[in-house]
């Protein structure tokens, strides 16, 4: 009988390769010891459940929450166990089967906790009731979440964060990077974070994907709206960054609410088709005037197929980018190629037989990130070449399909921190009411990085761009336009990343969602405000009101027009204009006529001269009048270039 202590022996000392256990894992196939975990055909039961749904009971121990089962689980769990997170809580099935085998870890179902908590995060240790469950990881998501039927939704969050939990048990915690940036799809971060994130956001396109999906999630797919809305949205904003008015648009004013939505999509939309391969091009006036704009583009626009290519460090720091890889990787028909040694499969308490071919990938997968323990997709594509060399052709080609035609190759990380240039904590920061030293790697740098430099102009870093990449910021000195005092700068810059990296500060706990918004606020309102009074002054043009009236019914429509704006996708300027002249004009122009002796009254002091207009005319008039109001908000919302 081969026990657990003998195998990990065996394969702590096996080099990464699978033929040393082929004699010992026989041995216990015959003596017929092996416990299958997951439930396959031909298999054993499942004697743990795939999923257990937890709330939280407000009580610690030993440091350490304790949760209790939701009264709600079933309805999770009929949600999730089926399309890509039912196949995905069977691989985890089966990698904690793999755990048990090779480092004796007791094997625990998937744990999706409904909390009071926003967003999504990958968990360890807690207290199920009184069982202690301090190794175990577990799934954090909020009750808010809808199970499924929009981008976003619980059954593609749960396979991206119990992803994190499959990558952290197999490969250890992520390695911290050289980017103080928090990610987001496009944001150029660095190697260890975008190969993080990135690996747990293709799961949410396979989810997506998958034929057996919820069919509400499905439906996502027949509806092109959701690509089209995003694409809009995009433009419009890169429109109102772009333009010399300064004053924030629809996009750029209400970024908070639409961002999140429209990044989502493009985790599908634009992962699927590689977009942030290439680089979007920034108008040369931010490049020259506003660095921090063209850093906002550089970092949340997707590029498009005329844009220029990424190099090989940009697409390795770029989380979109990754998770294409990724995506391409586990459903190319070379990939999920069933393995030869049957003694493959043995340690996940499976055979090839009972395997598909999507788990067959992903089994392999698993393997590679726990012998290589890769931190980031240099090391993965290395690691698995290393554990199975027969797929090496398959897997680059895979690579160049995402890389045109290159491969990865890590050139050297040479970190640089800028601090003449400030950043926003996050995208969402659009204004820096957190502000942060800029950091990037000199090897993965774009123009916007480099331009903020001072000393440093389009011209000159474009040839720095050109000659990369570089072994040390002394190679600087071959850059032609590059003086002893700018290669003094870089030195200072990459020194003070050095002292940054050595002395991190915790700027996550500082992280005020109060900070992020009242930049926009503080816009916003004397915004609406302006857009109020100068509303009034047209609405006395065509209906002769008092001031006070005027300013009421300003102020109503601006209001009304910014809110419209802001929740409705249409073309900007619709919905602000007919939007108050529907909701507001309509019914006072009804009033005029359905209450024609009432308004007369109210009017006959303002026609001194003469009688008032006939109704009909005069509810035209009121009709008009809160459409010009509603004007000004959108001429003022509108970019001017």
């Amino acid at each position: 009988m081969l026990t657990v202590r003998a195998f990990r022996t065996l394969h702590s000392s096996r080099g990464g390769r699978l033929p040393l256990v082929l004699g010992a894992a026989a041995l216990q196939v015959f003596a017929g010891t092996l416990t299958v975990f997951a439930q396959a055909p031909g298999a054993a039961p499942v004697p743990l459940p795939l999923l257990e749904v937890l709330r939280e009971t407000g009580a610690t121990r030993d440091g350490v929450p304790v949760y209790g089962p939701h009264p709600e689980g079933a309805r999770y769990v009929a949600g999730l166990t089926r399309g890509f997170s039912a196949r995905l809580l069977r691989l985890y099935a089966l990698e904690q089967h793999y755990l048990q085998v090779t480092k004796g870890t007791e094997p625990e179902p998937a744990y999706l906790l409904i909390s009071t908590h926003q967003g999504g995060f990958p968990r360890f240790g807690f207290y199920l009731g009184s069982r202690d469950k301090r190794t175990a990881g577990y799934v954090d998501l909020t009750a808010e979440a809808r199970v499924g039927g929009r981008f976003g939704a619980m059954d593609q969050i749960f396979p991206h964060e119990l992803g994190h939990v499959i990558m952290m048990q197999l490969a250890g915690p992520p390695k911290r990077g050289g980017s103080n940036q928090m990610h987001a799809v496009g944001v150029r971060t660095d190697a260890n974070n975008a190969f993080s994130e990135g690996f747990a956001e293709h799961l949410q396109v396979m989810a997506i994907d998958d034929p057996d999906a919820l069919p509400e999630t499905r439906a996502l797919l027949r509806d092109d709206s959701f690509a089209r809305r995003a694409a809009m949205q995009m433009r419009e904003y890169a429109q109102e960054v772009a333009a010399a008015w300064p004053v924030p648009g629809r996009r750029r004013a209400a970024f908070p609410l639409w961002f999140s939505g429209s990044e989502q999509a493009l985790r599908y939309y634009a992962v699927k088709e590689n977009d942030f391969a290439r680089q979007p091009r920034i108008p040369d006036r931010l490049l020259h005037g506003d660095p921090y704009a063209a850093y906002l583009l550089d970092n949340i626009l997707p590029g498009q197929p005329s844009d220029p290519r990424r190099n090989i460090a940009q697409l390795a720091s770029v989380e979109g980018v990754v998770a294409a890889l990724f995506v391409r990787w586990v459903t190319d028909p070379e990939m999920q190629a069933v393995r030869r040694d049957a003694a493959f499969y043995l340690p996940w308490g499976a055979t090839a037989d009972a395997v598909t071919p999507l788990e067959n990938v992903y089994l392999k997968l698993f393997y590679s990130l726990s012998v290589a323990r890769p931190s980031d997709v240099y090391e993965a594509i290395a690691g698995y070449k290393a554990c199975f060399p027969d797929e090496s052709a398959p897997l680059d080609r895979v690579v160049r399909s995402i890389t045109v035609g290159r491969s990865f190759d890590r050139p050297p990380a040479i970190w640089l921190a800028n601090a003449d240039f400030r950043i926003g904590t996050t995208v969402f920061d659009q204004f820096r009411s957190l502000p942060r030293v800029h950091t990037f790697d000199l090897n993965a740098a774009s123009v916007t990085d480099l331009v903020a430099v001072p000393g440093v102009d389009r011209r000159l870093a474009d040839a720095i761009r050109r000659r990369a990449p570089y072994a040390g910021v002394e190679d600087l000195r071959f850059v032609r336009g590059m003086d002893p005092s700018l290669i003094a700068r870089f030195r200072a810059l990459h020194q003070r990343w050095t002292t940054m990296h050595d002395n991190p500060v915790e700027e996550e706990s500082h992280l005020s969602v109060g900070a992020i918004l009242r930049p926009f606020v503080v816009r916003l309102v004397p915004l609406v405000v302006l857009a109020g009074l100068l509303g009034a002054a047209v609405y006395r043009l065509a209906v002769r009101r008092s001031w006070r009236r005027a300013i009421v019914n300003g102020l109503a429509a601006a209001v009304v027009g910014c809110m419209l704006e802001i929740a409705l996708d249409l073309p900007a300027g619709i919905a602000g204009v007919v939007g108050p002249a529907l909701l507001l004009g309509t019914p006072a122009a009804l009033y005029c006529l359905l209450f024609p002796g009432r308004t007369r009254r109210c009017l006959a002091a303002r026609y001194p001269h003469g009688d008032p207009p006939a109704r009909w005319r005069l509810a035209l008039a009121v009709l008009f009048a809160w459409t010009l109001a509603a004007l000004p908000l959108v001429l003022l919302m509108t970019p001017h270039f």
